[in-house]
């Protein structure tokens, strides 16, 4: 979406996020989902102070509601992590991704598909931090998790073993 449509959308998620707190409190997962819709529309536009509360809001609510190891808490704290990144508060974003990453392999095991991405970004993070075994580690797992959920020829397997020779300083 665009920049003019995220701002339209903005008055709606806050408009829905006060509906389902009328309707059914901060003690329902649509309430919290709406609170991480909300936050992700925040973060789009750029207004990250704004968007961490409500990160925060949510994972924490997931947590509560639907446990540590349910996808869509999983997805909050990978939403928190990345937003956390962005503001560059490294060390948080990187606890939050390997958070994730625990949490994905006790319950899913350790190449499910909902770990690539986030051992991708991890990766990266790690990388630009110039941890380069480590990264490539991580550029491996993502590897492993997105052939075994999309088959060796997905676009994201071929990039992450790529990113993983990269940080080995193999070209």
């Amino acid at each position: 979406a665009d920049r003019g449509d995220l701002e339209q959308a903005e008055p709606m998620y806050r408009l829905m996020l006060n509906g389902m707190r009328a309707a059914h409190g901060d003690k329902h997962p649509s309430t919290m989902a709406c609170v991480n819709n909300l936050a992700g529309v925040l973060s789009r536009l750029g207004r990250l102070s704004e968007a961490e509360p409500l990160c925060r809001e949510a994972v924490r609510g997931l947590e509560r509601l639907l446990g540590d190891y349910h996808p869509s808490t999983l997805a909050s704290i990978d939403n928190l992590a990345s937003l956390l990144a962005d503001q560059g508060k490294i060390e948080e974003a990187e606890e939050m991704y390997r958070k994730v990453l625990t949490r994905a392999s006790a319950k899913l095991g350790p190449n499910h598909p909902v770990s690539g991405p986030v051992a991708y970004k991890l990766a990266g993070l790690l990388q630009s931090r110039g941890q380069q075994e480590d990264a490539a580690s991580f550029y491996d797992a993502a590897a492993l998790a997105f052939e075994d959920g999309y088959g060796p020829s997905f676009d994201g397997v071929i990039e992450a073993r790529r990113q993983a020779k990269e940080a080995r300083g193999k070209s």
